[in-house]
């Protein structure tokens, strides 16, 4: 025997159609103040996304500004890498002529990678990996010239640097003459 159907009150009497809107309103109530689950939350945002993404394809490229402001960036990029290869030799002496001044400092750099001690540096100095010039190139009417020492890489460099440092050598840390204040 099948079994009896329950017996509702019908959908069409105003009451029971009051009661039904009335438990949706609280039901909505009740589910708004809950916080919301963060999965809808990242669904809502996912479909925000694509809704910009759809927008974004009628844009139009961006202006030449835009490509200068990159194309800058990876000059200037270019720029620090290779500084980044570069050490700098301040209050170095200079001699009276410039093939003097050259050889002075080609023996001061051999001095300084002998007292560091490190046959890596010595090798590269060998090997031509590490290059020195006075900046600027002409001597004007400033009096001292920077030497510039430039390195192949900069482990090379951080390794020199690391190692004047830690070492302290006489070679760089002694004051000419002409610089020493007279006690």
């Amino acid at each position: 025997m099948p079994p009896k159907p329950i017996s509702s009150p019908t959908l069409s009497s105003p009451d029971a159609a009051a009661k039904i809107i009335k438990l949706l309103e609280t039901l909505h109530v009740k589910l708004d103040s809950k916080p919301q689950c963060e999965c809808n939350q990242l669904r809502q945002e996912l479909m925000e996304l694509k809704k910009m993404l759809g927008k974004s394809a009628e844009q139009p490229p961006p202006p030449l500004d835009t490509y200068s402001a990159v194309k800058m960036a990876i000059n200037d990029a270019a720029a620090y890498s290779e500084k980044a290869k570069r050490a700098v030799w301040v209050g170095r002496p200079e001699e009276s002529t410039p093939e003097l001044t050259l050889a002075s400092d080609q023996k001061a750099i051999e001095e300084l990678c002998a007292e560091l001690n490190d046959g890596s540096l010595s090798q590269a100095l060998t090997d031509g990996k590490i290059r020195y010039h006075r900046h600027p190139e002409v001597k004007a009417d400033r009096k001292k010239r920077i030497l510039k020492i430039v390195f192949t890489d900069e482990k090379t460099r951080d390794q020199f640097l690391s190692l004047i440092r830690s070492k302290r050598p006489s070679t760089v840390s002694r004051v000419p003459a002409a610089t020493r204040k007279k006690s």
